[in-house]
């Protein structure tokens, strides 16, 4: 089967309430459309996550990924100098959802957003109008999948799995923007957010 059969199946996934399996530059992920509440429980009844942690939402630019945070004008410029410099790529900032955001996707009014660095997915992304609901592809407190095979060996937990690879093979690192402090360590240091947001 080629790449745009596939992306075409599982964009049709995704718009009836389907899981997706996507590669990104990080680990393998879980994926799904975030406006829909059924497929969102499904999410995390599949990987036995709580919903009251806040998932990430995966955006396909910089600019959507803005549309969804909730700050004011000066903590709006800090965020944007974050986004040009570390977006596309490994890092995930928590920041206060806009209030168009559903309550199970911005649990507790807070929003993880990132922006992959990997063609496929931003592609795809793109194809799903700019956001999808993600998390990495696993059972909570397994290891995330890190190649095609263990990919292809969790297909229980989706209905559909994009081509491709990753890269790094570690989570992103997540950042909370208003605490300002790391929620997970990954490939981007506190030190450098910090010289970014101090600059």
């Amino acid at each position: 089967m080629n790449h745009s059969t596939v992306n075409h199946q599982a964009f049709v996934t995704v718009q009836s309430g389907g899981l997706v399996a996507i590669p990104t530059e990080t680990v393998w992920g879980l994926a799904c459309d975030p406006f829909n509440v059924s497929a969102v429980q499904r999410f995390y009844a599949v990987k036995g996550r709580d919903p009251s942690k806040p998932s990430q939402v995966l955006c396909a630019s910089r600019e959507l990924a803005m549309k969804l945070a909730f700050l004011p004008e000066n903590e709006q410029q800090q965020f944007r100098q974050l986004c040009e410099k570390f977006v596309p790529g490994p890092l995930t900032v928590v920041v206060p959802a806009v209030s168009s955001l559903p309550d199970w996707v911005a649990p507790k009014g807070k929003v993880g957003v990132r922006v992959p660095d990997h063609p496929v997915t931003l592609a795809f992304l793109e194809q799903c109008g700019g956001y999808l609901l993600a998390s990495s592809l696993n059972r909570s407190a397994e290891p995330p999948a890190l190649s095609h095979e263990r990919a292809l060996e969790l297909k229980e937990l989706y209905d559909v799995i994009l081509p491709g690879e990753i890269s790094k093979g570690q989570s992103s690192t997540v950042y909370d923007f208003t605490e300002h402090k790391i929620l997970r360590e990954g490939p981007i240091s506190l030190a450098e957010i910090e010289a970014v947001l101090n600059a």
